[in-house]
């Protein structure tokens, strides 16, 4: 009798040695999966095996649904650290598979100074380089294709064949990038856009604090943004080669708006329009335009709020400046050699040493010059078409009317105005 109290209570001992943890991991993974050993740290037991998935050196694969069983997603199956490749194709019982998805905290528990991603992959999710220092990739056109399942981006540096890109290029090849395609990508110094790109998309270029210049190569060809990219950029130097469109011209925000440090923006011959809101709010020191410039019409607010600190002198070609254009903007000195047309509230609220509107201008919109502030104003003779209220509220110091060749008739009203407005 003694003997089986003994035995009662040896057995007794050992079932109190067995924690609930290890007993729901037993339960859990009874039929036929990995045991989870519970004696081991969190960050340190092997991940346990599901439907559809399995394991190949220190990754685990899961079958990609609506692939046809072709493709699978990766995730660590224990702590990695240093540097990890990711094979572009893994094989299980026989059978191949594209490696093509980085799922949501895939690499979280890790401590990876390089990430090495094959050129098959195609999505990434939410934090799916979360625990990795950087990652690497074959070329950078396959980072241009990649589909963000979030705008969280990147977050890492970026390495091509062992050398960390600082100055990022987009192959000539390229025709779009991809929404949020290098989102937060970080020691990106300088962005060329070749003249192949066609459309880039929602923040592909977004976050990334780094940046100080961009390239847009020439073409005669228009590019085409969607919101959200270089936000976040201190941009020093912008090189626009080509006519910028925005996917919803009513609704994208601007690629370069309120930028605060730009030193120089130039515009190519090929720049036949700067488009809505293009460089609002931004603070500027210089603008230049090519020799030979195409540059014809100011699109609305284009540069409202913008200043500038040195002579802003317009190429002859500029025949219009839309709505709101040049409003709340400062600079020294504005000259529109060519122009014809000025829209409503075109110089509203803007202040300058002196305002030259050339030899050519037609026609002067209501609200034009509203609030508009001058030393000296310089309207030629061939003004046409003057509406009412063009000078409410200015403060011109002196108004002068070129004399031309051919006057158009309302220099006279433009005077009276000028005199009754003000």
């Amino acid at each position: 009798m003694n003997l089986f109290k003994v035995l009662i209570a040896g057995v007794i001992a050992s079932l109190l040695l067995i924690t609930p943890e290890y007993l729901d991991a037993q339960t859990r993974n009874g039929k036929g999966t990995t045991k989870v050993l519970t004696g081991l740290p969190k960050a340190l037991q092997p991940r346990p095996l599901g439907p559809g998935q399995f394991k190949s050196g220190n990754l685990i694969y899961t079958v990609v649904k609506g692939s046809n069983e072709t493709e699978v997603s990766v995730v660590a199956g224990s702590k990695l650290s240093g540097i990890v490749k990711i094979p572009a194709q893994v094989s299980n019982a026989g059978k191949a598979y594209k490696v093509t998805f980085i799922p949501n905290g895939a690499f979280s528990n890790c401590n990876i100074t390089r990430l090495v991603l094959p050129k098959s992959l195609k999505v990434i999710d939410r934090g799916s380089f979360n625990g990795v220092e950087a990652i690497e990739v074959p070329d950078i056109a396959m980072l241009c294709n990649i589909r963000h399942l979030t705008n969280e981006g990147l977050h890492v540096p970026i390495y091509v064949n062992g050398n960390l890109v600082k100055d990022l290029i987009i192959p000539s090849g390229v025709k779009s990038i991809s929404d949020f395609a290098f989102m937060n990508a970080r020691k990106v110094r300088s962005v060329t856009i070749p003249a192949g790109v066609e459309y880039i998309g929602k923040g592909a270029f977004g976050g990334m604090t780094d940046c100080v210049k961009v390239t847009i190569e020439d073409s005669s060809e228009p590019l085409v943004f969607e919101n959200g990219n270089f936000s976040l950029s201190k941009l020093d130097e912008v090189y626009v080669g080509r006519d910028i469109e925005y996917s919803d011209d009513e609704k994208t925000f601007p690629p370069f708006y309120k930028q605060r440090n730009l030193s120089v923006v130039e515009f190519s011959k090929y720049v036949t329009c700067i488009p809505r809101e293009f460089l609002s709010r931004c603070i500027i020191g210089e603008i230049r335009f090519q020799e030979g410039s195409e540059l014809g019409s100011i699109g609305e607010y284009a540069m409202s709020f913008c200043k500038v600190s040195s002579p802003l002198i317009f190429p002859e070609s500029v025949k219009m400046i839309d709505k709101g254009a040049l409003s709340f903007a400062g600079m020294n000195n504005l000259s529109f050699p060519g122009l014809i047309f000025i829209g409503e509230y075109a110089l509203q609220n803007s202040n300058f040493i002196t305002a030259d509107f050339g030899t050519e201008l037609a026609e002067i919109s209501k609200d034009a010059f509203n609030t508009f502030g001058a030393q000296t104003l310089i309207i030629p003779a061939s003004v046409s078409t003057v509406s009412d209220r063009i000078f409410q509220y200015a403060k011109i110091d002196k108004l002068d009317i070129r004399p031309v060749d051919n006057p158009g008739g309302a220099a006279e009203k433009l005077v009276e105005l000028f005199d009754k407005e003000q």
